[in-house]
């Protein structure tokens, strides 16, 4: 009996033996990836790189989340409802988008001039200061804690946001001018 039990032992050893090293295997694969990540991080210049997903990045969703994903701008043809241009972005909000986007939808559809419709949160001064001076009609609701006296070619006060109001039995937001705004389909 003894005999039998010294032979079972050493192959139970030899099988933990066996299992740690494929572990130890493992853990250091894994050790080389995160220092290539590092490696990766340091030569860019970035703070965050996704394991999963390396193009998207840590970003705030609302007010108490985080979530690793991306921001995707896109423009769209108001005829064919069509996806003219698109770009993928890791800044939350899409400030700062508009003049760059309405810019290479027009390369794209190659015109000279363009009308773009916009939500209130491309809103930025600058933008569609720049869209006007180049080319580009932007219709967008203003927010309404922005003065639109500020600077030139922003509308009147009656166009700001909380002025649309929704007409839930038409489905359709009517602006202050009684024009209604009504969703693709």
């Amino acid at each position: 009996m003894d005999k039998n039990d010294t032979a079972g032992s050493d192959e139970d050893e030899s099988i933990k033996v066996d299992g740690l090293k494929e572990k130890i295997g493992k853990l250091e694969e894994k050790k080389q990836q995160y220092e290539q990540a590092q490696n990766q991080m340091k030569k860019t210049g970035r703070k965050e790189v996704s394991l999963v997903d390396p193009d998207s990045r840590l970003m705030r969703v609302d007010s108490q989340r985080l979530e690793v994903c991306y921001n995707v701008q896109t423009s769209v043809d108001a005829k064919k409802h069509l996806i003219v241009d698109y770009d993928v972005i890791n800044n939350s909000t899409d400030h700062h988008q508009l003049a760059k986007d309405a810019q290479a939808a027009k390369q794209t559809l190659g015109v000279d001039r363009l009308d773009v419709v916009s939500d209130k949160g491309f809103y930025v001064e600058k933008d569609v200061f720049d869209c006007e001076n180049n080319g580009v009609t932007v219709f967008m609701p203003i927010p309404a804690v922005l003065s639109p006296y500020k600077s030139v070619g922003v509308p009147e006060p009656e166009f700001y946001s909380d002025r649309f109001v929704y007409d839930s039995v038409k489905d359709v937001y009517v602006c202050p001018a009684g024009k209604e705004l009504c969703f693709w389909k």
